[in-house]
C-alpha cells in the first residue's frame, strides 16, 4: 500500500531535518493501516525498527510504500520504505503479534 505525506514543521529537529522519532511513528502508522486492510484483528507491536539513509526537510513529499511480508495467524511481519522523489530516505520493518 502506498501513503503520500508532506512533512510539517512540527515534524523536523533543530537541525531542520525531519527527526527520526516522525519516521519511526510513519512506519508504525502506515503498517499497521495496512494491516487493517487485510484483517480486523488487533495487533500490538513486537519489534519495530528502521535505518535512515537521507535527510528529508520541510514540505517535502514523503512516499510511504508498505508491504506486507508474511501474515500468519499469530505474528505479521511488514516492512517499509520512504522516498523523497527518487531518493530513499527511510527504510523500516514492523512486526506485529495478533491478539486473541
Amino acid at each position: 500500500v502506498t501513503y503520500l505525506y508532506r512533512i510539517p514543521h512540527s515534524n523536523v529537529n533543530i537541525q531542520a531535518s525531519t527527526h527520526g522519532g516522525a519516521l519511526i511513528s510513519l512506519i508504525d502508522v502506515a503498517t499497521t493501516i495496512s494491516i487493517l486492510k487485510v484483517t480486523s484483528s488487533r495487533t500490538t507491536s513486537v519489534s519495530l525498527g528502521a535505518e535512515f539513509l537521507a535527510a528529508s526537510k520541510v514540505d517535502d513529499e514523503l512516499k510511504i510504500e508498505t508491504t506486507i511480508k508474511k501474515a500468519g495467524k499469530n505474528i505479521i511481519f511488514t516492512s517499509c520504505d520512504m522516498f523523497v522523489g527518487e531518493k530513499l530516505v527511510c527504510s523500516g520493518n514492523h512486526i506485529k503479534a495478533v491478539l486473541k
